[in-house]
């Protein structure tokens, strides 16, 4: 995974990876960025929503998560965890879509379930398959360090987008 390392000042690393866990970690860093995330509920109430409505997809969105981690956990296990992935991609596409279109509770509630699907669906698929290819490929030992840097590129990113998410909305 790690071709060349180099310690700068501050512990710093440049990290150079191999074509697949580069990938791989591009990936995960764009698929868990939601610039909508920070302004959901204005997103919602300019539908029409209340916000009784949109606690409701909140909630029906956390137990979608809740019961669908277990599902895509065991056909990922079962069949192929790159195939559950193309899944995962397939209904945050059509989560977006309906985010961005629907425009009324029940359409809204498709859209959430199916943004619940696809989080569960990459949940645990992508942090399983990144790990195979490493063991594969006897990179086991680098695994924490790629997660951790994983980890906190994701979370700055995810910052990143809250902060900028409002700037779309104008």
């Amino acid at each position: 995974m790690y071709k060349n390392t180099k310690e700068l000042s501050g512990g710093l690393m440049i990290i150079n990876m191999d074509r697949q866990t580069r990938n791989f970690f591009f990936y995960a860093c764009f698929s868990a960025i939601f610039f909508e995330s920070s302004i959901m509920t204005i997103l919602l109430q300019s539908k029409g929503l209340s916000l009784s409505n949109i606690s409701i997809l909140i909630g029906a969105y956390s137990v979608g998560v809740f019961i669908f981690e277990y599902i895509t956990g065991i056909f990922a296990d079962k069949y192929s965890r790159k195939s559950v992935l193309v899944l995962s991609t397939m209904f945050i596409i059509i989560g977006e879509v309906i985010f961005i279109t629907g425009n009324s509770f029940w359409i809204m509630m498709i859209g959430f379930i199916c943004l619940a699907i696809s989080v569960s669906a990459k949940s645990g698929a992508d942090i399983a398959l990144i790990y195979d290819y490493m063991s594969e490929n006897n990179q086991e030992e680098s695994f924490g360090e790629f997660m951790s840097i994983l980890g906190s590129t994701c979370m700055t990113l995810c910052a990143i987008a809250a902060f900028s998410g409002p700037f779309f909305n104008s």
